[in-house]
């Protein structure tokens, strides 16, 4: 029913109760009375709304739309009352004496409509009341926060391991060595497959398995002879390779999990020297893709080749894309391909020449034979009831979890399992769920709505029964204010990755999460484990350290309930291209290509366009869309532009507006008004490409409730008379993310103790960069990211701050002289550590190598000595290392047990540096070496091909070339890349 608008407008209430209590001081008690009713309303309804009430009367469906009504009144009348009351007020909030008269007419107007919509409640109250239903004694407050017990599994993406992967080994091996034309043996060695014996005592049907083969070419078991040879055979007895496979199956029958376990196997790593993966979607953009692929196949070097592209017509790309990859044995993955419309507008840029393969994944049966005759069709099987149980077991028993060892927890989890019929997205929806019951009647409960849910439901064809079933038992188990959470995700377009963090902002912008300014983030977060922990949301990427979900999505199979569930609901509405009317939702999400603008609806509360990459003209916004806006509380462009590259001025008066994300628009600047946003938590401002920006306005000490400022770091803040002004603002600010270095020394020393991310560049002078050193931020033990620039003026004198208080900083960056008397000593928390134009005598090595967490380090014109030392068993867990412009290295040496997990190394333009150390043939994780602008004597001790200056060597493949005197200490290495090879020692790249 309408229980995500019903919940999310009480605790949008109590949060103004909270945060607007001058403005509702008059009317408190009236207000009061009213959340207290939305509260009562909102449990009845959830009473009623069971998963098992699917195909509800045409009563129900009546009162369901008038409670949702009376809902969106109540939020109206308020949100209203408090921006008209505002706008009479002066800056210094007191009224004069017509704009008093006004505010009167106002309250009194707003108590009427508050009693009308009081009564509006009671009434559907009554009707909602049912035998055993809860007396009027007041709402709990257990739903705030969701019960889960123990710690949970963090369910991952195709991008990285699925630890939840269970069975189909013979899929993958079939289908390596399809892709590979190879069969691999229990050692690893490969050879090509020639010779296939039947083998067996008479009787078994090695003549008649025989026959079929040559019978029988076009069906099943000719699946099996392509796939172990590699190759198609046509009827006629001639054969040409197979150089397209296609993974066919419903939704959530595992195609991109499977597809991504072939794409990261080591053998096809080790087949392929190029290798792309691209999603496709329903809505796609073919420059966007081509990109993709350029970029991931290593055409695109640095951005400079990158800008190159970008002004490339999208024939021309073609074009570029084919020459490269014609040239290159690869691998593309197309994942999630829907139409045919989507292959032709892509494959001209994909040669398909000899040992190249293709593979994409969908739903369309008919896709496969459109995009090749002799596509190989490869249909992934179910899971057994085997399977089933062991996939089910992994997710819903925690480890050395009791109720793994007793018989009735795992016949009744068999028993529910078995209705998933063999669907992998099914049996961990379901999982999930029984994850966070602790009790065998919480899954006796579970057990007997799933199998009312399987006679009732009549989900859409694609979904699957059992599917759809899990989703609708998995939504309808939420917690009340989990629910407007789950949906909110609806709005983001599709294999979409958004990170935590602003999701979270996002949530706490909406008033969906309870708690104070210094709770909320810490509820807003167990919102988002839970729903991880019930299998809801996908993790992309988890930290390191911590594995808390650094950023997260929907599956497209959960995507779809979702979005279907949020438009029943009225909570929440999605445009694509096709869509020609925007509707009367609170929430608007525009997708890529979607050209409707909403200009008449006036209760919009979340307002998000997405554009599309590289393409110009982009979105444009009529000039009268601020008009229906006044409401807000939510607004993102991303990838988006205006008419004229501006934001109006009205925007100021936005009084509700909490988050403002601007993302690579045309947007030149910021309004001044924007300084009248006292309710703004979060500001994100970042330039599209080639848009040049003007001078900011110097008004963000005025937002006094902001949380989070990033900003762009191209935006200018320069040229105010007494610098960047941010006081008081930065008493509570947590994120100050990429500024000018102008503000003053006074404003230096105010940078508060709440900060956990601080990025500033430029610091001009000494004085400054001192005071910044003095400040709370330094001393009080909350920063986690820390990036610092400042000019050649000033130098770092000490790092005592930084050691000895901040504990748990993760993130390092320093462009800037370190002092000849500077100590070095870092944090030891650090996992990521970059030091630019540091210049500083002391080897960095000696001190980055004792940081026993460091994965990351980059070093750039950092030391201006001649050796670095690798101490014994330094750098336990680096994993990625830069040499950068080192103009003076000769000599690093790397001593036992160093490095153990390096697994890429770079070196650019250290024009002195003789020899790698002969060590780096004992580190079995390195897998890739990037060598740019290296003199050609240094690069031809190791491999040559005649004088090239651009070249590679792959580990296992026929390279054409001269290995040099120092080739074993890099023979192991996957992948060895040399770039802008110098002919001698200071000159500039050689020509062929």
């Amino acid at each position: 029913m309408a229980a995500s608008s019903i919940t999310s407008a009480a605790q949008w209430i109590a949060t103004q109760m909270a945060n607007e209590a001058n403005f509702l001081f008059p009317v408190q008690d009236q207000v009061r009375n009213l959340h207290y009713e939305l509260k009562y309303i909102q449990q009845l309804v959830r009473d009623v709304d069971s998963p098992e009430g699917v195909g509800n009367s045409q009563l129900q469906i009546l009162m369901e739309e008038r409670i949702r009504n009376i809902v969106f009144r109540a939020e109206d009348v308020i949100d209203t009352y408090i921006v008209e009351v505002a706008s009479l007020n002066n800056e210094d909030g007191n009224s004069s004496r017509d704009a008093s008269f006004l505010v009167d007419v106002l309250f009194r107007q707003l108590v009427k409509d508050i009693e009308a919509i009081v009564t509006g409640l009671r009434e559907a109250s009554k009707q909602l009341q049912v035998p055993g239903a809860i007396a009027r004694e007041g709402p709990s407050n257990d739903n705030n926060r969701p019960k889960r017990a123990g710690n949970y599994k963090v369910l991952t993406y195709a991008h990285t391991d699925d630890g939840y992967f269970v069975g189909r080994e013979d899929d993958i091996e079939k289908l390596v060595r399809l892709v590979t034309g190879k069969n691999y043996s229990g050692e690893g060695c490969s050879q090509e497959v020639r010779v296939v014996a039947m083998v067996g005592v008479a009787g078994v049907g090695k003549t008649t398995m025989a026959r079929n083969i040559f019978n029988y070419i076009f069906n099943y078991i000719e699946k099996l002879v392509r796939l172990v040879t590699g190759r198609y055979y046509s009827g006629e007895g001639c054969s040409q390779e197979a150089r397209v496979v296609a993974i066919v199956g419903a939704g959530g029958v595992g195609k991109t999990t499977l597809a991504r376990k072939i794409y990261k196997d080591e053998r096809v790593k080790d087949h392929f020297r190029r290798a792309a993966w691209v999603t496709i979607s329903q809505q796609w953009n073919t420059r966007d893709l081509l990109l993709q692929i350029l970029s991931q196949t290593g055409a695109i070097k640095d951005d400079q080749e990158r800008n190159s592209l970008q002004g490339l017509s999208e024939p021309e790309l073609v074009v570029k894309t084919h020459g490269f990859l014609n040239e290159n044995l690869h691998l593309i993955v197309l994942d999630d391909m829907w139409t045919k419309e989507a292959w032709a507008d892509i494959c001209a840029g994909l040669p398909l020449n000899y040992g190249s393969k293709v593979i994409f994944t969908t739903r369309n049966n008919d896709l496969p034979s459109y995009v090749d005759l002799n596509c190989v069709v490869h249909q992934p099987t179910l899971l057994t009831g085997k399977q089933s149980v062991e996939l089910f077991k992994k997710i819903a028993f925690r480890d050395e979890d009791i109720r793994a060892t007793r018989d009735d927890f795992v016949r009744l989890g068999t028993e529910m399992t078995r209705k998933c019929y063999g669907l992998p997205l099914a049996v961990v929806i379901l999982a999930g769920l029984l994850r966070t019951k602790r009790t065998l009647g919480e899954w006796k409960d579970v057990s007997k709505k799933f199998g009312s849910l399987l006679l009732k439901v009549k989900g859409p064809a694609h979904y699957g029964k059992s599917v759809y079933q899990t989703l609708m038992l998995s939504y309808h188990d939420l917690p009340d204010n989990l629910k407007p959470c789950f949906l909110y995700l609806a709005q983001l377009p599709e294999h979409y990755p958004i990170e935590s963090e602003k999701l979270i902002q996002m949530w706490i912008a909406e008033g969906f999460v309870p708690g104070d300014e210094n709770q909320s983030e810490e509820v807003a977060r167990e919102y988002l484990n839970e729903l991880i922990c019930r299998c809801m949301v996908l993790v992309v990427e988890s930290d390191l350290i911590t594995t808390e979900a650094k950023s997260i999505l929907l599956h497209d199979v959960m995507r779809e309930f979702c979005i279907a569930k949020a438009k029943d609901e009225c909570f929440l509405e999605v445009h694509g291209p096709n869509d020609q009317r925007v509707g009367t939702s609170r929430r608007v999400s525009i997708l890529p290509g979607g050209t409707s603008i909403p200009t008449q609806n006036s209760h919009i509360r979340s307002f998000i366009q997405f554009g599309v990459q590289y393409i110009s003209p982009r979105v444009s916004l009529p000039a009268s869309w601020t008009e229906h806006f006044k409401l807000l509380r939510v607004l993102i462009f991303d990838q988006v532009e205006t008419h004229d590259g501006y934001l109006p001025e009205i925007l100021g008066s936005f009084k509700h507006l909490r988050y403002l994300a601007l993302i690579d628009t045309n947007i030149k600047t910021l309004p001044e008004s924007i300084g009248n946003l006292s309710n703004l938590l979060y500001l994100e401002y970042k330039l599209g490409w080639e848009i040049k920006g003007e001078t900011l306005p110097n008004v963000f000490w005025k937002m006094k409730q902001l949380r989070h400022l990033y900003l762009d770091t191209h935006v200018w803040l320069a040229g105010f008379p007494k610098g960047l002004k941010l006081h008081p603002l930065t008493t509570n600010l947590q994120t100050l993310w990429m500024i000018e270095g102008t503000c003053s020394e006074e404003e230096m020393e105010r940078m508060g103790p709440r900060l956990t991310k601080l990025g500033i560049r430029h610091i001009k002078s000494q004085r400054l960069l001192d005071a910044l050193f003095r400040s709370p931020c330094m001393t009080s033990g909350n920063l986690l990211k820390l990036s610092l620039g400042w000019t050649l003026g000033a130098e770092l004198k000490s790092m005592e701050p930084l050691y000895n208080h901040c504990q748990r900083l993760r993130w390092l960056s320093f462009w800037g002289k370190i002092g000849e008397n500077c100590p070095l000593h870092f944090p030891p928390s650090l996992v990521e550590l970059r030091l630019d134009s540091s210049m500083t005598c002391n080897d960095p090595m000696a001190a980055a190598g004792r940081l026993g967490q460091l994965r990351t380090l980059l070093l750039s014109s950092t030391y201006v000595g001649a050796k670095i030392t690798c101490d014994v068993a330094s750098f336990p867990q680096l994993k990625r290392l830069s040499l950068i412009s080192l103009d003076n290295l000769e000599e690093w040496r790397v001593e036992e047990g160093a490095m153990p997990r390096l697994d890429q190394l770079e070196i650019s333009d250290c024009r002195k540096f003789k020899r790698l150390p002969e060590e780096l043939k004992s580190i079995c994780s390195l897998q890739n070496l990037g060598l740019s602008f290296m003199p050609r004597s240094f690069c031809h001790r190791l491999f040559r091909q005649g004088d090239k200056t651009a070249y590679q060597y792959r580990a296992g493949f026929a390279n054409e070339g001269e290995k040099g005197e120092d080739f074993h200490i890099i023979q192991h290495i996957s992948h060895v890349g040399f770039q802008h090879v110098l002919a001698k020692e200071g000159d500039d790249e050689a020509k062929c």
